[in-house]
């Protein structure tokens, strides 16, 4: 264990010196650990586990989880037979939260990823609908203007009409894509600060 607090937690405080691993060993853990170190005994092989969650009791009494970096390893005698293993325990519960925090920021930046691919998506869809409309006035126009026919008055009107109604579109659009990137970027809507 990395302080001695610790493992006096996980012992519940009790003296451990001397004493063998199964005496003093948490119920909830006890049956997966002593089968481990007698697997070691039997095999002589060492065996190593990876952020293993372990609870502790805290010192107002309430339990907390911690993820342990387990190694053991058989201290053998001189005619290669084991006779203790060595233990060496390091708290990764830092670690392991930090990388929680990491997945779970991973996964919220996929997801925004994809809400932003489809709000391009959308938003590219919505602005070619009026730009389309605008160029096909404009080629319109050209043509009157180099066949040198001009439009009544009343279609002069309406055409500007829709030109003015297809530029106001396309600035609500945009305008709509700025506040988007606004919020995104932590700025005021309102002041545009």
């Amino acid at each position: 264990f990395p302080s001695h607090d610790m493992a006096s937690r996980y012992v519940h405080g009790r003296e451990v010196v001397g004493r063998p691993a199964k005496d003093f060993m948490p119920g909830g853990h006890k049956n997966n650990l002593i089968t481990i170190m007698d697997s070691i005994y039997e095999t002589g092989i060492g065996r190593s586990f990876k952020a293993l969650p372990i609870s502790f009791k805290e010192l107002n009494g309430t339990m907390a989880k911690q993820y342990i970096d387990l190694f053991y390893e058989p201290i053998k005698d001189e005619n290669n037979l084991t006779i203790g293993i060595l233990s060496v325990s390091t708290n990764v519960t830092y670690q392991m939260k930090a990388m929680q925090e990491i997945r779970q920021k991973e996964k919220n930046l996929d997801e925004a990823l994809v809400a932003r691919d489809q709000f391009l998506s959308i938003a590219s869809h919505e602005l070619k609908t009026p730009l389309t409309s605008l160029k096909l006035q404009a080629q319109l126009l050209l043509r009157n203007l180099e066949k040198q026919k001009e439009f009544s008055p009343e279609r002069q009107v309406s055409m500007a009409i829709q030109t003015n109604d297809l530029v106001g579109r396309l600035t609500r659009l945009i305008d709509d894509m700025l506040d988007v990137s606004r919020i995104r970027t932590g700025e005021s809507i309102v002041t545009g600060k």
